[in-house]
């Protein structure tokens, strides 16, 4: 999880990183949605 936060941008706070941790991965829940 620490690698997907730094490519996402080094610089973000942990809070920011993980929010777009977990937006990517409810858009990937969602494109799988049927």
């Amino acid at each position: 999880m620490r690698d997907i936060c730094k490519i996402i941008n080094m610089q973000r706070k942990d809070k920011a990183c993980f929010e777009a941790y977990f937006d990517s991965k409810r858009k990937s829940r969602d494109s799988s949605a049927p």
